[in-house]
């Protein structure tokens, strides 16, 4: 699935399924995103209910690739919403420390 055409690119992925992620779903999900990225995913954040997580991508793939790779690997019970959106270099953030500074790193990769 990688697209040595397209340059690295640093995503963000936004996942709320229709019902909270168990964490065994959620680690598939990153796991999934590690292994097509070449080892570049990392959990971003979550919510404390698990009802939504986010997982930040560094890939040679477009959105909507990545965007399938994730249909592929979630049930259809588990399907609600999900984003993939390219960052940029551009971004400020309060709190989370540990998930900003992954992308701080993904960033100057």
């Amino acid at each position: 699935m990688l697209n040595t055409d397209q340059p690295e690119r640093v995503f963000l992925v936004v996942l709320r399924p229709d019902k909270a992620f168990d964490p065994a779903t959620a680690a598939g999900v990153v796991a999934m995103l590690k292994h097509r990225s070449n080892g570049n995913a990392e959990l971003a954040f979550s919510s404390q209910d698990g009802s939504f997580i986010g997982i930040y991508v560094k890939a040679r793939l477009a959105a909507a690739q990545i965007r399938a790779a994730v249909d592929e690997r979630m049930t259809t019970k588990d399907r609600g919403f999900v984003l993939v959106t390219e960052l940029g270099p551009d971004f400020a953030a309060i709190g989370n420390s540990s998930g900003w500074r992954h992308l701080q790193r993904l960033m100057r990769e």
